[in-house]
Formats: C-alpha cells, structure tokens, sequence
C-alpha cells in the first residue's frame, strides 16, 4: 500500500471510532499496513494537520471530534464565527435538546457550531486542542458542567471569550470569563417536598437520582429541607437510600434501585419525592416490580420534565418544570455575541410545578 491508500484505510477507521478513542502506537499500525515507519508518520502528520487526529509526544494519537473536520472546508470560511458546544457522551433529553438548539442558532446566526462528547476517560486536552485550531472562536458552552475540574475552568477562563455553562459553578466571580445560565435548583426542591406534604403525605422517601456532588443536588436538597422545616416535620423522619448516584451512571437505574432499597427498608412511605423525570421513570418501574401501584399505594413527584415524559407516562408525572433547552440556548448564544449587553455573569430560571396524576391527597 502506498502512503494515501494507508492514508484512506486508516481514516476509514478513525471515523468509526469514538471521540477520544486512543489508536495503537505508530510502530504497530505501521506493521498492521505493511509500511515503514517513516511513512506511519508522515500519515498521522497528515491526518492531525487535517484535524483528524491530535498527537502528543510520547503519549500517543487521539481521535478528535468529527464537527472539527468542517473546519477545513471552503463553507466554513465563510461563516462568522465558531461556538464550541461540550457535552458528556450519554443519553440525556435535555442535553440533546440542548444542542440540537444550539445547532438551529447556529445556523440562523452563521456560525459554524463544533460539537465535542467527551468520555469518562477523554483527555481535556483535546478541548483545548479544538480551541487552538479555531479560526474565529467567539465562545464556548459547557451543556453539562459535572464532569469539569476548576481547573479546566480556569483554563477555559484564560482563553478570553465567553464561556457559558448550563448548570452551575463554584466561585464564579474569581473568574472573569465564565457565565452561568442555571434553574433554580433551591425552588425546585421546595416545590416537589411542599407539594407531597401539602397533599397529607407524612412518611415520604427521597431519591437522589442524581449526583450528590454538584451545587444543583445540594441546592436541591436545601429546598427540601426547607419546605419540611416550614411544616413542621423533621428531615430525620424522612426516609432517605444509602446507594448514591455514581459518576456518569445511569440515573434511571439509580433510581430504580434507590427506591427498591427505600421501599424495603421503609414499606410505610407513601410517597417519592425523586430528582428528575428520568429517575421518576425508574422509581415506577420498580414500584411495579414492588407490586405497588402509583399513586394508589406510592405517589411520586419530580422535576425537570420539559419533554413530553410527563404527560405520557402511567400515570401522568406531577412534576417541577422550567425554562426549555431552547430559552437556554438562546440566552447562552445572547452572552456570547454580545457579552457587553449581560449584567450578571449568572442567570438564574424560575420554576413552577404543574400537578398531575402521580400525586394522590390523602
């Protein structure tokens, strides 16, 4: 094989591959191809100059996101601008309406969006590498914030444009670049456990479906508490699932088993107060598992169900919901094209509770 059909071969490959997948070392692709290994190097060469690929010395080649190759097209000199979407790479509603959102706003206003799924194991390095390669970058939006560090913040800080991120970060006024775009997670929490208890429920069952480790949880869990210190309950009655979320698990599975272990330990609860819509579809799977019936024996309330989730489940879902990933994206493109215009770097969303079926007055 020549230098291009290895080349093609290996592309061919590469294009299967997830973003951030590692190819073998040079050495054995170049005795996979049957080429010497000065002819491996040039290919990678190639392949990372056309933003296939990035290569660090002495580490290895990882695979880039596949919107990077738009890059080197004739279209994409054209466009006004580039905006970076980040987000981790599992199924999540909200973040696919998040960028599908964001590829409509991108189109409309000429933008070339580039689109990066990181693993649990990806290297941030090729965030940053993305953001090098970038002609005319004007921001950056993070649609989940939970896997990054402070210090990918900081970074992100120090490349001097916009960087949005639809959640919520630590210490944001000692950065100067970072905004934030959140629902209000304190208001949330409220809702559902004043709701339950308002309907007469007094022995009731939290499920923390998602991770404890964010401020979104523990602004969550603030809300509940306070909406059980204004009824006059006390938050150590109520019953509460040693098994936490795990990081990038799923939360619908870590709800089911929440409320398999809650329902068993705790078989007086008569209501779920549970994080999300998605945990809300595990907690009745395993109710029904339980032989319990929503919300006949079980009542359940959650939040942020801006899908249809709610209305389609059995029985329909009483759930917290707030601005749609639409109103999101259109405030996150507003602060980057016109930073200048924002008076607050954190924007935060009301939330309201809409009552359906789920939820049984005793």
């Amino acid at each position: 094989m020549n230098r291009h059909q290895v080349k093609q071969a290996l592309l061919d490959r590469i294009v299967a591959l997830e973003v951030g997948a590692k190819l073998p070392p040079e050495r054995m692709l170049a005795e996979e191809f049957g080429v010497c290994r000065s002819t491996m190097t040039r290919v990678l060469a190639d392949l990372a100059v056309e933003g296939y690929v990035s290569r660090k010395i002495g580490v290895g080649s990882f695979v880039l996101p596949r919107n990077q190759m738009m890059k080197s097209s004739p279209a994409s000199r054209r466009v006004r601008g580039e905006v970076i979407i980040v987000y981790p790479d599992f199924f999540s509603f909200d973040i696919w309406s998040k960028v599908h959102c964001a590829e409509i706003a991108a189109m409309r206003s000429n933008r070339l969006l580039l689109n990066l799924k990181m693993q649990p194991d990806s290297d941030y390095e090729l965030l940053f590498e993305l953001v090098r390669e970038c002609r005319k970058l004007e921001g950056i939006i993070l649609a989940s914030c939970t896997s990054f560090t402070p210090n990918v913040i900081r970074r992100l800080d120090e490349i001097g444009v916009p960087v949005v991120v639809a959640g919520e970060i630590e210490d944001i006024d000692s950065y100067r670049n970072i905004f934030c775009i959140r629902r209000n997670h304190v208001q949330s929490g409220f809702l559902k456990m004043d709701a339950v208890i308002a309907a007469g429920h007094r022995h009731i069952g939290i499920i923390p479906n998602e991770l404890p480790t964010t401020i979104a949880s523990r602004s969550c869990l603030r809300g509940m508490k306070d909406a059980v210190r204004r009824r006059k309950m006390r938050w150590s009655d109520i019953a509460k699932p040693v098994k936490i979320m795990e990081n990038w698990g799923s939360s619908m599975k870590c709800a089911y088993d929440q409320t398999l272990e809650v329902m068993r330990n705790h078989p007086e609860v008569t209501a779920l107060v549970v994080d999300t819509a998605s945990g809300a579809a595990g907690a009745l799977r395993a109710l029904a598992d339980l032989k319990l019936r929503c919300p006949e024996d079980v009542s359940i309330v959650t939040a942020f169900s801006d899908t249809v989730q709610a209305e389609f489940t059995c029985p329909r879902l009483t759930a917290v919901s707030g601005s749609t990933a639409e109103v999101m994206i259109d405030a996150a493109m507003k602060i980057i094209f016109t930073p200048g215009e924002v008076g607050s770097r954190v924007m935060l969303l009301d939330v309201e509770l809409t009552e359906r079926e789920s939820l049984r007055r005793l």
